[in-house]
């Protein structure tokens, strides 16, 4: 693979990070989104299913996955809190790529 065929497919990979990073800012700011997603399910939710976990009446089987369920909310806050960052990290660097890929393009002709 040629060096302008690697940067024209990275830049289309910084692309569709920003892209990503778009959507999700824009649906992390929806009434409806903070309602179902934050509220209901990873504050009420996820707290129910943290006391749930501590209950001695559950076997240990049901107490695990009680857990598991309430660090749900962990993980999806962290995988969006990634796609921001991300996203910000490409639009940063989509610049000096658009240089680097003119560069390589005239070093290539």
């Amino acid at each position: 693979m040629s060096e302008v065929a690697k940067l024209e497919r990275q830049k289309e990979d910084t692309k569709k990070a920003i892209e990503v990073r778009d959507a999700i800012l824009r649906l992390i700011e929806n009434k409806d989104y903070k309602f179902v997603v934050d509220q209901l399910f990873c504050t009420e939710e996820c707290a129910r299913y943290v006391h749930t976990s501590g209950n001695p009446n559950l076997d240990a089987v049901s107490q695990k996955d009680a857990l598991n369920i309430a660090q749900s909310a962990g993980h999806y806050r962290r995988f969006i809190s990634a796609h921001i960052q991300m996203g910000n990290a490409a639009e940063n660097s989509i610049a000096d790529l658009e240089d680097a890929l003119v560069e390589a393009r005239a070093e290539e002709a």
